[in-house]
């Protein structure tokens, strides 16, 4: 046996506003009838057929029942959940009992010792007692309360087995009624009344829509092609027969039809109607076995869809990886894809050529990343200060604390215990809990300290060169002249290397703070969703995974687009970009292009038109123009209302090629144009989504543009949308 522990809270609303109206029609017609018993009202003369008031007996079972059944139904645990529906079951069936031995048991109006006592007088006598039926109702009624009080799902069947009789019963006063059987009316010669027949209707109606998980029941809340099949032919199945009866009777009375004729036209509309009800089930069956197979396919392609991006998704990651592990001269080796969304996340950070900490206020590290464990090693429940020194306090020259004081982030340098001289980096974040955190990055600048004293000796060594040369050079003018020369050089040289050395070391700066600016909330993000899914994911169903599946992948995205618009714009600052044009098709590239951002765009319902011919040609860097037209996409796309549209053209010029990408967006005003492409410039605002960017994509398609020779320009209305143009010459 088993209990229903959350029962109601799995009934549908519709079943539930069901039971309301029936229960709430009980209560409306006991109260109306009781209020005519107390004031003597009396009913106009069209209503005395079909509404006999009910005995003050009667309306009182009715109100008792009523009261039960929705304590049983909108209570979900308690005491009076179960002692009050027992209580008023008893009454029921002692209310029943007496109803049924004030009659004899057979319909016999008997006088006795029931109606000695003036409340059993007001009650059971003659002339206020229920109908006998209306009695044995009431028994059925009471048993039937105390079984679904008992909150067991075996008692719930056999309460719903003692029902059917009942409603049966119920049934048949207000059929009665509709077919205008007057022998029936009148039970036991007390006349019951249409209003207590639709009373009786509607209690036994809530009863059974009360528990929807009975064996009788739940074929009818089933979600199954049987439990649909069954909610629809249940109306038909009681109307159609009262139609028929009714038909007969009426064809009957008039004289259109004798009774033998009476019977071959049931028996033929039986027929008919049951014909339509088999073609209308199999109609609906097949009308369902249709839209499970259009569900399927829609399903099956949704899914080899899903299944390509995540493939190509894939691919591109494992790319970035390769091209990242080159870049940082192989320290880091490209780590598999694993299935999880989560691992990959951090797959992230274990593969920075850097360390990341996060830090409590009381020194201990909450986690680390791989370079951090494989230079320092990993020391869980130990202080920082005990695991890196062996000291018993803090560091007396440590600076990371002071993050804490002022809530602003600090950089320093710091010898490790390797031996190494770290550049750190500490900025104020705060953990999913709401604690206080520091995070820490550190680069290792020792080789280029040691590049920078070696700087230091080899001017040293030039300046004594140049005054040996100097000396050797005074006995001939000409060669002194010709030393003087080459020593211009050689310094104009050396200047360029120290103030791009400088430039090196801003950029560095700038790359740092933007990767904690911009990585700082997908990392929280990813941390908060993977915390909720370690601690709930065996509570969380299918659907409630897809969705925070969902958030993680788009906090991916923006991780991945961050890193590769800083990998782009670092590459070209540092010079390590190769310019290499080649001849290819430039509708291909575009088109490409807007495939890969089809479902940014499909997010926001923003339509992309490429009117680019087909056999358009161009020589450019591949490489280049492809980063230039993602950033304009991505930026229009961001920038442009849900609804919208952005088109891709091109256009031959005596000069190269015009390419133009134009959207319905937001637009810019004169100032926002004349400070878009200034190169001090790294303010950004977010889009009509609130989607975040770092500032370098439009500085990325200025520089790639301009390595062409060619130029980008934009014309703009507030509020009306943007066209971005550039030129490749060719």
């Amino acid at each position: 046996m088993s209990n229903l522990k959350d029962f109601p809270g799995n009934i549908p609303d519709r079943i539930k506003y069901t039971v309301w109206i029936c229960l709430g029609l009980v209560v409306t017609i006991s109260i109306l009838d009781l209020a005519i018993w107390l004031f003597g009202w009396s009913l106009p003369e069209s209503l005395g057929y079909y509404w006999v008031p009910m005995n003050v007996s009667a309306s009182f079972c009715f109100l008792l029942s009523a009261i039960s059944v929705i304590i049983i139904f909108s209570m979900r645990k308690g005491s009076l959940k179960k002692s009050v529906p027992v209580i008023a079951g008893v009454v029921l069936n002692i209310t029943g009992a007496l109803t049924i031995i004030s009659w004899g048991g057979n319909g016999e109006v008997q006088d006795g010792f029931l109606s000695n006592a003036f409340f059993l007088n007001l009650l059971f006598s003659p002339e206020q007692r229920m109908s006998l039926l209306s009695g044995y109702i009431f028994l059925f009624i009471g048993v039937i309360i105390i079984l679904l009080a008992l909150n067991n799902h075996s008692f719930a069947n056999i309460a719903h087995i003692l029902l059917f009789p009942v409603s049966i019963a119920a049934y048949l006063i207000p059929l009665c009624y509709l077919l205008d059987i007057y022998s029936m009316r009148d039970f036991f010669n007390v006349p019951v009344g249409l209003n207590t027949g639709v009373s009786f209707v509607a209690i036994c109606f809530a009863i059974y829509l009360s528990r929807t998980d009975t064996w009788f029941m739940e074929v009818y809340s089933s979600k199954s092609i049987g439990g649909i099949m069954a909610r629809r032919l249940f109306p038909w199945i009681i109307i159609i027969p009262v139609l028929i009866g009714r038909f007969r009777i009426y064809g009957e009375q008039t004289g259109v039809f004798d009774s033998i004729t009476g019977v071959l036209l049931v028996a033929i509309t039986y027929t008919f109607c049951f014909i339509i009800l088999i073609w209308i089930t199999a109609k609906s069956l097949i009308l369902i076995d249709n839209k499970r197979k259009i569900a399927d396919e829609a399903l099956q392609r949704s899914y080899a869809d899903l299944e390509s991006r995540v493939k190509k998704r894939t691919q591109d990651l494992e790319n970035m990886n390769r091209i990242l592990g080159e870049e940082i001269r192989g320290r880091i080796k490209a780590e598999n894809m694993v299935a999880s969304e989560r691992e990959r996340n951090v797959g992230l950070l274990e593969i920075m050529p850097v360390y990341i900490i996060l830090l409590t206020p009381d020194h201990h590290v909450t986690y680390s990343n791989k370079f951090f464990r494989e230079r320092f090693g990993n020391a869980p429940g130990k202080k920082c200060y005990q695991f890196l020194f062996g000291r018993s306090e803090p560091c007396e020259v440590c600076e990371t604390y002071k993050v804490l004081n002022d809530n602003m982030p600090h950089t320093w340098e710091w010898t490790g215990p390797d031996g190494h001289i770290y550049s750190i980096f500490d900025f104020p974040y705060t953990d999913s809990d709401g604690s206080p955190l520091i995070m820490e990055m550190g680069i290792d600048i020792t080789s280029m300290k040691e590049a920078e004293a070696k700087l230091v000796t080899l001017n040293a060594e030039l300046e004594q060169r140049v005054k040996e040369r100097t000396r050797d050079l005074e006995t001939s003018n000409y060669r002194l002249n010709q030393e003087l020369i080459e020593r211009h050089k050689f310094e104009e040289s050396l200047k360029k290397s120290e103030s791009r050395l400088k430039e090196m070391n801003v950029a560095k700066d700038k790359f740092l703070n933007i990767i904690a600016h911009d990585l700082k909330n997908p990392f929280t993000c990813l941390i908060g969703i993977t915390e909720l899914l370690n601690s709930n994911i065996d509570k969380m169903d299918p659907e409630s995974i897809k969705e925070l599946a969902m958030v993680l992948n788009d906090s991916a995205q923006s991780g991945f687009e961050v890193l590769r618009n800083l990998l782009d714009w670092s590459r070209s600052q540092v010079g390590l970009i190769k310019y290499s044009p080649e001849k290819f098709n430039l509708k291909k590239l575009i088109d490409g292009e807007i495939s890969d951002l089809k479902l940014s765009s499909e997010k926001k319902h923003i339509r992309m038109i490429d009117t680019v011919n087909s056999d358009m040609e161009i020589f450019a860097d591949k490489n280049m123009l492809n980063a230039i037209l993602r950033n304009l996409l991505a930026n229009a796309i961001k920038f442009t209302h849900n609804s919208g549209t952005i088109e891709v053209s091109a256009s031959v010029r005596d000069k190269g090629v015009d390419i133009s990408v134009r959207d319905s967006g937001v637009g810019m005003s004169e100032d926002q144009i004349i400070r878009l492409f200034m190169p001090e410039n790294l303010d950004t605002k977010p889009g009509t989504n609130m989607e975040h960017g770092t500032g370098l994509g439009l500085k990325i398609c200025k520089e790639f543009v301009e390595i062409h020779g060619g130029s980008i320009w934009v014309n703009s209305t507030l509020d009306k949308g943007s066209e971005f143009i550039f030129t490749i010459p060719g």
